[in-house]
């Protein structure tokens, strides 16, 4: 939050008229003594005869500035988290206030005095959608939106709002042969859409090389085709990076993949499957039973170290008080020497 310009209320107050004003009763008179709140608003799709569903998440209010119709705030910033799980394809706005401050008088709600919603000066609205999608119209974003966002009340202009808001994605940078996801904002939703889109809203989709801020990534297409596509970073997220590991086994795996991917191989798979099928349920039994042998085994092989640890330990104990009490009986049969 940067600054505010030509702000106006549009209320009154009687503890503000006439000479009971100078009292200090109220600051419904004179400059404006005002603070702004920003929140962020998220819709829920509800059909297309409903209207959407709009949530809000917390409130993040500034300092008041005092006396000034044209108010500037010094370091007033917020870090404002996007939740996962919000709806496809919704837009993301932000919403700010212009509230004048109130007294402590006007703070009891006594009768005839202005409440909070009615020092409200005006609110006004932001979308940030391409500024998380990281494009606007074909075209990359700056990557920070500096806006004066125009507030008003009763459809009336009230003010201008400075407001600079910039978009980190959280999680880890994708990688080349990274599976990533679309971002919920990023997804088209099914149930406004109408027709199918090219790409599902869940498909998995593998990083095949990031230029700057741009990844180009794979997908299959309904009919099992790869297609590519060129994607923003800030529209993905990762849900899966293989490791040396995942590496050499997919290694291992090549020449199989290979020869499955022929068509003599696919009509292999195609006629061994219902064998391997019925082999697997076959075998289930004995490797269901061969994992019942292995826990009794193991049971039975913790509970004899346990008894072989509590034997040991108890002929220990044993043989140190047999020594001990041979100890004490030779001390009292040996003569005294010094008496002789």
């Amino acid at each position: 939050l940067l600054e505010a310009k030509s702000l106006e209320r549009s209320y009154w107050s009687a503890l503000a008229l006439g000479p009971v004003k100078h009292l200090g009763l109220s600051k419904a008179h004179g400059e404006i003594s005002s603070f702004c709140s920003l929140e962020l608003q998220v819709s829920t799709y509800l059909g297309s005869e409903k209207k959407n569903s709009t949530s809000k998440s917390k409130k993040y209010t500034s300092p008041v500035i005092v006396n000034q119709n044209s108010p500037v705030w010094q370091n007033c910033e917020w870090e404002i988290p996007l939740k996962k799980g919000i709806d496809d394809g919704m837009p993301l706005l932000f919403q700010v206030e212009a509230t004048e401050d109130a007294s402590a008088a006007e703070s009891m709600g006594l009768p005839l005095i202005p409440s909070e919603h009615d020092r409200l000066l005006g609110t006004g609205t932001i979308d940030v959608t391409s500024l998380c999608l990281g494009e606007e119209n074909g075209k990359a974003h700056t990557g920070v939106i500096d806006i004066w966002v125009k507030i008003s009340k009763n459809q009336n202009q009230t003010g201008e709002i400075h407001l600079l808001i910039s978009y980190t994605p959280n999680g880890h940078d994708p990688q080349q042969d990274d599976i990533v996801a679309l971002e919920a904002f990023a997804r088209q939703n099914l149930k406004s859409s109408s027709c199918d889109p090219l790409l599902p809203p869940l498909q998995p989709l593998r990083v095949l090389q990031v230029n700057g801020g741009f990844l180009l990534v794979e997908y299959r297409m309904r009919n099992q085709k790869r297609a590519t596509l060129r994607l923003n970073r800030k529209s993905v997220f990762v849900i899966e990076r293989q490791n040396i590991i995942d590496g050499a086994i997919r290694l291992a795996f090549l020449p199989a993949d290979v020869i499955l991917s022929t068509p003599v191989g696919q009509s292999a798979q195609s006629i061994a499957a219902p064998v391997l099928d019925t082999a697997g349920e076959l075998l289930m039994p004995a490797f269901l039973s061969g994992r019942i042998l292995w826990g009794a085994f193991r049971t039975t092989g913790f509970a004899a170290l346990s008894g072989i640890f509590a034997a040991t330990g108890s002929v220990w104990n044993n043989s140190r008080e047999s020594h001990e009490q041979r100890q004490r009986q030779m001390s009292f049969q040996r003569p005294n020497i010094s008496s002789l």
